[in-house]
């Protein structure tokens, strides 16, 4: 049986064991695998850093989504996800 790669990977708290070092090289070599575009990630996390160069986030409180954008878009917007990133709550 010949074995063919996922085009889905789901990652929680991926991160959340290691040092910064090695957060960095799990995260460079996850970057250079989805670069080709051919995959999708989803991470469930509560680290900034895991956030960061994610496409979309999904903030969700209650088990309803209250904020959906991209870092940057998310951070600009007054919102639990500001308030997050302003108080350093990850």
């Amino acid at each position: 049986m010949e074995k063919t790669p996922s085009d889905r990977m789901m990652f929680d708290e991926a991160s959340s064991a290691l040092d910064t070092v090695s957060e960095s090289l799990v995260y460079n070599a996850l970057a250079r695998i989805l670069s080709a575009g051919q995959q999708t990630a989803v991470f469930i996390a509560q680290r900034l850093s895991t956030l960061k160069n994610c496409d979309r986030i999904l903030v969700i409180n209650e088990g309803r989504i209250i904020q959906d954008g991209n870092f940057h878009e998310l951070r600009q917007s007054p919102g639990s996800f500001q308030d997050l990133v302003e108080n350093d709550r990850f």
